[in-house]
Protein backbone atom coordinates (compact mmCIF):
# COMPACT_ATOMS: atom_id res chain seq x y z
CA UNK A 1 0.00 0.00 0.00
CA UNK A 2 2.84 2.22 0.78
CA UNK A 3 4.81 1.58 -2.31
CA UNK A 4 1.69 2.17 -4.01
CA UNK A 5 1.40 5.43 -2.36
CA UNK A 6 4.57 6.50 -3.67
CA UNK A 7 4.27 5.13 -7.45
CA UNK A 8 0.91 7.71 -7.07
CA UNK A 9 2.80 10.50 -5.44
CA UNK A 10 5.72 10.35 -7.73
CA UNK A 11 4.11 9.72 -11.07
CA UNK A 12 2.61 13.40 -11.13
CA UNK A 13 3.57 15.31 -13.90
CA UNK A 14 6.24 18.41 -13.84
CA UNK A 15 5.47 21.43 -15.06
CA UNK A 16 8.61 23.88 -16.67
CA UNK A 17 10.08 24.89 -13.22
CA UNK A 18 10.35 20.83 -12.52
CA UNK A 19 8.06 20.78 -9.74
CA UNK A 20 5.04 18.20 -9.45
CA UNK A 21 1.67 19.61 -9.29
CA UNK A 22 0.69 17.98 -6.57
CA UNK A 23 1.18 20.89 -3.84
CA UNK A 24 3.45 19.80 -0.86
CA UNK A 25 1.20 20.45 1.53
CA UNK A 26 -1.45 17.94 0.58
CA UNK A 27 1.70 15.07 -0.29
CA UNK A 28 2.34 15.31 3.22
CA UNK A 29 -1.21 14.85 4.56
CA UNK A 30 -1.28 11.82 2.57
CA UNK A 31 1.79 10.39 3.86
CA UNK A 32 1.05 11.05 7.50
CA UNK A 33 -2.51 9.90 6.75
CA UNK A 34 -0.71 6.69 5.42
CA UNK A 35 1.93 6.56 8.76
CA UNK A 36 -1.40 7.23 11.03
CA UNK A 37 -3.66 4.12 9.93
CA UNK A 38 -0.19 1.81 9.32
CA UNK A 39 0.74 2.35 12.88
CA UNK A 40 -2.65 1.51 14.08
CA UNK A 41 -3.00 -1.70 12.40
CA UNK A 42 0.66 -2.45 13.54
CA UNK A 43 -0.42 -2.10 16.82
CA UNK A 44 -3.48 -3.78 16.89
CA UNK A 45 -1.54 -6.51 15.83
CA UNK A 46 1.94 -6.86 17.83
CA UNK A 47 3.92 -5.89 14.87
CA UNK A 48 6.81 -3.73 14.89
CA UNK A 49 6.37 -1.02 12.43
CA UNK A 50 8.80 -0.49 9.66
CA UNK A 51 10.12 3.06 10.10
CA UNK A 52 9.25 5.36 7.34
CA UNK A 53 11.92 7.94 6.84
CA UNK A 54 13.94 9.58 3.98
CA UNK A 55 10.80 11.34 2.30
CA UNK A 56 11.60 14.33 0.06
CA UNK A 57 8.92 16.60 -0.56
CA UNK A 58 10.99 19.37 -2.43
CA UNK A 59 9.89 18.26 -5.97
CA UNK A 60 6.24 19.05 -4.69
CA UNK A 61 4.99 22.48 -4.97
CA UNK A 62 4.90 24.92 -1.89
CA UNK A 63 2.66 27.31 -3.32
CA UNK A 64 -0.92 27.00 -4.61
CA UNK A 65 -1.82 25.46 -7.73
CA UNK A 66 -4.13 26.64 -10.56
CA UNK A 67 -7.81 25.95 -9.51
CA UNK A 68 -9.37 23.06 -12.31
CA UNK A 69 -11.55 24.23 -15.41
CA UNK A 70 -15.24 24.69 -14.36
CA UNK A 71 -17.73 24.07 -16.94
CA UNK A 72 -20.39 26.83 -17.44
CA UNK A 73 -23.58 26.53 -18.10
CA UNK A 74 -24.20 25.95 -22.25
CA UNK A 75 -21.26 23.82 -21.38
CA UNK A 76 -22.85 21.20 -19.41
CA UNK A 77 -25.99 21.36 -21.69
CA UNK A 78 -24.46 20.60 -24.48
CA UNK A 79 -23.02 17.56 -22.95
CA UNK A 80 -26.05 16.68 -21.18
CA UNK A 81 -27.12 16.68 -24.58
CA UNK A 82 -24.88 13.93 -25.87
CA UNK A 83 -25.09 12.07 -23.02
CA UNK A 84 -28.67 11.81 -23.36
CA UNK A 85 -28.21 10.53 -27.48
CA UNK A 86 -25.76 8.10 -26.21
CA UNK A 87 -28.03 6.68 -23.31
CA UNK A 88 -25.06 7.13 -20.99
CA UNK A 89 -26.16 5.61 -17.40
CA UNK A 90 -24.24 7.52 -15.58
CA UNK A 91 -26.18 10.95 -17.46
CA UNK A 92 -28.32 11.61 -14.55
CA UNK A 93 -26.05 10.84 -11.78
CA UNK A 94 -24.01 13.90 -13.62
CA UNK A 95 -26.66 16.66 -13.45
CA UNK A 96 -27.60 15.30 -9.93
CA UNK A 97 -23.48 16.22 -9.23
CA UNK A 98 -23.51 19.84 -10.72
CA UNK A 99 -26.79 20.74 -8.15
CA UNK A 100 -24.11 19.90 -4.81
CA UNK A 101 -20.92 19.81 -5.91
CA UNK A 102 -20.35 16.94 -3.90
CA UNK A 103 -16.44 15.28 -3.30
CA UNK A 104 -16.23 12.37 -5.39
CA UNK A 105 -16.06 10.27 -2.04
CA UNK A 106 -19.33 11.62 -0.92
CA UNK A 107 -21.26 11.38 -4.02
CA UNK A 108 -19.84 7.18 -4.68
CA UNK A 109 -20.94 6.46 -0.86
CA UNK A 110 -24.30 8.10 -0.63
CA UNK A 111 -26.60 6.12 0.87
CA UNK A 112 -30.70 6.45 0.21
CA UNK A 113 -30.74 6.51 4.20
CA UNK A 114 -28.40 9.98 4.08
CA UNK A 115 -31.55 11.44 2.19
CA UNK A 116 -33.19 11.05 5.40
CA UNK A 117 -31.10 11.83 8.25
CA UNK A 118 -29.17 14.22 9.91
CA UNK A 119 -25.86 12.91 11.50
CA UNK A 120 -23.86 14.76 13.49
CA UNK A 121 -20.44 15.82 11.86
CA UNK A 122 -22.60 15.84 8.55
CA UNK A 123 -23.96 19.17 6.86
CA UNK A 124 -27.13 19.06 5.87
CA UNK A 125 -28.25 19.43 2.29
CA UNK A 126 -31.90 19.94 0.85
CA UNK A 127 -33.08 18.36 -2.13
CA UNK A 128 -33.69 20.81 -4.89
CA UNK A 129 -36.96 20.01 -7.22
CA UNK A 130 -34.35 19.74 -9.75
CA UNK A 131 -31.79 17.54 -7.83
CA UNK A 132 -35.30 15.52 -6.86
CA UNK A 133 -36.10 15.30 -11.01
CA UNK A 134 -32.49 13.87 -11.55
CA UNK A 135 -32.45 11.15 -8.72
CA UNK A 136 -35.89 10.09 -9.76
CA UNK A 137 -34.64 9.88 -13.46
CA UNK A 138 -31.73 8.12 -12.39
CA UNK A 139 -33.95 5.44 -10.34
CA UNK A 140 -35.79 4.76 -13.29
CA UNK A 141 -32.58 4.02 -15.27
CA UNK A 142 -31.21 1.61 -12.47
CA UNK A 143 -34.49 0.08 -12.21
CA UNK A 144 -34.82 -0.22 -15.81
CA UNK A 145 -31.22 -1.69 -16.49
CA UNK A 146 -31.06 -4.15 -13.43
CA UNK A 147 -34.49 -5.33 -14.80
CA UNK A 148 -33.16 -6.02 -17.99
CA UNK A 149 -29.87 -7.35 -16.55
CA UNK A 150 -31.18 -9.27 -13.83
CA UNK A 151 -28.75 -12.38 -13.94
CA UNK A 152 -25.55 -10.84 -14.44
CA UNK A 153 -26.68 -8.40 -11.21
CA UNK A 154 -27.38 -11.84 -9.52
CA UNK A 155 -23.86 -13.13 -10.35
CA UNK A 156 -21.63 -10.09 -9.69
CA UNK A 157 -23.57 -9.85 -6.19
CA UNK A 158 -22.33 -13.36 -5.76
CA UNK A 159 -18.93 -12.41 -7.12
CA UNK A 160 -18.37 -9.16 -4.81
CA UNK A 161 -19.13 -11.37 -1.71
CA UNK A 162 -16.77 -14.27 -2.39
CA UNK A 163 -14.00 -11.63 -3.60
CA UNK A 164 -14.67 -9.98 -0.29
CA UNK A 165 -14.96 -13.31 1.85
CA UNK A 166 -11.72 -14.28 -0.04
CA UNK A 167 -9.86 -11.15 1.19
CA UNK A 168 -11.34 -11.59 5.10
CA UNK A 169 -9.72 -14.45 5.07
CA UNK A 170 -6.48 -13.56 4.10
CA UNK A 171 -6.63 -11.20 6.50
CA UNK A 172 -7.49 -13.41 9.56
CA UNK A 173 -10.92 -12.43 10.00
CA UNK A 174 -13.20 -14.93 12.19
CA UNK A 175 -16.59 -14.87 10.23
CA UNK A 176 -15.18 -13.62 6.83
CA UNK A 177 -18.66 -15.11 4.57
CA UNK A 178 -20.85 -13.36 7.32
CA UNK A 179 -18.69 -10.20 7.34
CA UNK A 180 -19.17 -10.54 3.59
CA UNK A 181 -22.76 -10.56 3.08
CA UNK A 182 -23.16 -7.80 5.68
CA UNK A 183 -20.87 -5.32 3.58
CA UNK A 184 -22.41 -6.44 0.71
CA UNK A 185 -25.85 -5.66 2.16
CA UNK A 186 -24.23 -2.31 2.76
CA UNK A 187 -23.22 -1.54 -0.56
CA UNK A 188 -27.03 -2.06 -1.59
CA UNK A 189 -27.93 0.30 -0.04
CA UNK A 190 -25.99 2.65 -2.21
CA UNK A 191 -27.67 5.55 -3.79
CA UNK A 192 -25.41 4.96 -6.88
CA UNK A 193 -23.50 2.49 -8.39
CA UNK A 194 -21.93 0.55 -11.30
CA UNK A 195 -24.00 0.47 -14.18
CA UNK A 196 -24.14 -1.09 -17.41
CA UNK A 197 -24.62 0.39 -21.16
CA UNK A 198 -23.38 -1.68 -23.85
CA UNK A 199 -23.92 0.80 -26.73
CA UNK A 200 -21.29 3.17 -24.95
CA UNK A 201 -18.55 0.54 -24.18
CA UNK A 202 -18.92 -1.37 -27.78
CA UNK A 203 -18.19 2.79 -28.95
CA UNK A 204 -15.57 3.61 -26.72
CA UNK A 205 -13.68 0.45 -25.76
CA UNK A 206 -14.46 0.80 -22.19
CA UNK A 207 -14.34 -2.61 -20.10
CA UNK A 208 -16.60 -1.47 -17.52
CA UNK A 209 -19.49 -4.41 -17.86
CA UNK A 210 -18.22 -7.12 -15.29
CA UNK A 211 -18.91 -5.57 -11.83
CA UNK A 212 -22.97 -4.74 -12.28
CA UNK A 213 -24.27 -2.97 -8.84
CA UNK A 214 -20.19 -3.01 -7.36
CA UNK A 215 -19.43 0.57 -5.90
CA UNK A 216 -18.90 3.13 -8.01
CA UNK A 217 -14.96 3.35 -8.79
CA UNK A 218 -13.01 7.12 -10.21
CA UNK A 219 -12.15 5.97 -13.77
CA UNK A 220 -16.10 4.90 -14.48
CA UNK A 221 -16.94 8.47 -14.42
CA UNK A 222 -14.11 9.97 -15.57
CA UNK A 223 -13.70 8.09 -18.80
CA UNK A 224 -17.07 9.33 -19.61
CA UNK A 225 -16.66 12.93 -18.55
CA UNK A 226 -13.33 12.54 -20.98
CA UNK A 227 -15.73 11.52 -23.63
CA UNK A 228 -17.94 13.88 -23.18
CA UNK A 229 -15.96 17.05 -22.08
CA UNK A 230 -13.38 16.54 -25.81
CA UNK A 231 -16.66 16.73 -27.96
CA UNK A 232 -16.89 19.87 -27.07
CA UNK A 233 -14.54 22.34 -28.94
CA UNK A 234 -14.19 25.91 -26.38
CA UNK A 235 -12.77 23.55 -23.44
CA UNK A 236 -9.00 23.96 -23.61
CA UNK A 237 -6.90 20.70 -24.90
CA UNK A 238 -5.33 20.31 -21.58
CA UNK A 239 -7.73 20.34 -19.83
CA UNK A 240 -8.15 16.66 -18.16
CA UNK A 241 -12.25 16.92 -17.14
CA UNK A 242 -13.07 14.50 -13.92
CA UNK A 243 -15.33 14.43 -10.90
CA UNK A 244 -13.53 17.15 -9.46
CA UNK A 245 -14.51 19.59 -12.31
CA UNK A 246 -17.73 19.13 -11.73
CA UNK A 247 -16.92 20.03 -8.28
CA UNK A 248 -15.61 23.21 -9.32
CA UNK A 249 -18.73 23.49 -11.54
CA UNK A 250 -21.14 23.11 -9.23
CA UNK A 251 -19.65 25.74 -7.55
CA UNK A 252 -19.08 27.94 -9.73
CA UNK A 253 -22.27 28.13 -11.46
CA UNK A 254 -23.82 28.77 -7.98
CA UNK A 255 -21.64 31.77 -7.46
CA UNK A 256 -22.73 33.14 -10.42
CA UNK A 257 -26.57 32.77 -9.48
CA UNK A 258 -25.85 35.29 -6.26
CA UNK A 259 -25.02 32.94 -3.72
CA UNK A 260 -23.43 33.71 -0.43
CA UNK A 261 -19.81 32.85 0.43
CA UNK A 262 -21.61 31.59 3.90
CA UNK A 263 -24.30 29.83 1.66
CA UNK A 264 -21.56 28.30 -0.53
CA UNK A 265 -19.56 27.17 2.30
CA UNK A 266 -22.51 25.15 3.45
CA UNK A 267 -23.08 23.32 0.56
CA UNK A 268 -19.65 22.57 -0.03
CA UNK A 269 -18.72 21.43 3.30
CA UNK A 270 -15.78 23.96 3.52
CA UNK A 271 -15.15 26.15 6.72
CA UNK A 272 -12.92 28.96 5.52
CA UNK A 273 -12.98 31.38 2.65
CA UNK A 274 -9.78 30.30 1.84
CA UNK A 275 -10.76 26.49 1.11
CA UNK A 276 -13.91 27.96 -0.94
CA UNK A 277 -11.48 30.48 -2.91
CA UNK A 278 -9.58 27.52 -4.75
CA UNK A 279 -12.91 26.26 -6.38
CA UNK A 280 -14.03 29.41 -7.32
CA UNK A 281 -11.35 32.25 -8.04
CA UNK A 282 -10.11 31.28 -11.38
CA UNK A 283 -13.32 32.22 -12.83
CA UNK A 284 -13.88 35.28 -11.00
CA UNK A 285 -14.62 37.03 -14.20
CA UNK A 286 -17.38 35.14 -15.50
CA UNK A 287 -19.14 34.77 -12.35
CA UNK A 288 -19.13 38.82 -12.08
CA UNK A 289 -20.29 39.26 -15.27
CA UNK A 290 -23.18 36.80 -14.90
CA UNK A 291 -24.00 38.47 -11.84
CA UNK A 292 -24.40 41.73 -13.15
CA UNK A 293 -26.45 40.46 -15.54
CA UNK A 294 -28.57 38.85 -13.56
CA UNK A 295 -28.74 41.79 -11.03
CA UNK A 296 -29.61 43.95 -14.52
CA UNK A 297 -32.78 41.82 -15.31
CA UNK A 298 -33.68 41.58 -11.73
CA UNK A 299 -33.71 45.40 -11.71
CA UNK A 300 -35.69 46.08 -14.87
CA UNK A 301 -38.38 44.22 -13.60
CA UNK A 302 -38.77 45.84 -10.57
CA UNK A 303 -38.74 49.17 -12.70
CA UNK A 304 -42.34 51.10 -12.26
Amino acid sequence: MFNKLIRHLNSNEKDDNHKHNMHAKNAKKRIGDFKTVYNKMCSLNDINPIVITGLDFSDFRDEDSEPRYALNPEQVKRMFKQMEDDQWPYRFLFMFWLEFGFRPSELHGLRWKDLKTERKGHRFLGLTPKAQEYLDKHCQEDERLRSKYAKEYEQHEQDLRTLIADRLTANGHERPAEEAVALVHKYNGLIFTRMPNTKFEQVHNAEHTSTYGWPLEDRVINDGLKIYANQLADIPEDEDITQYNLRHSALMILASKGLTREELKSISGHTTDASLDVYIKRNTDAIKRELAESVLKRREALTV
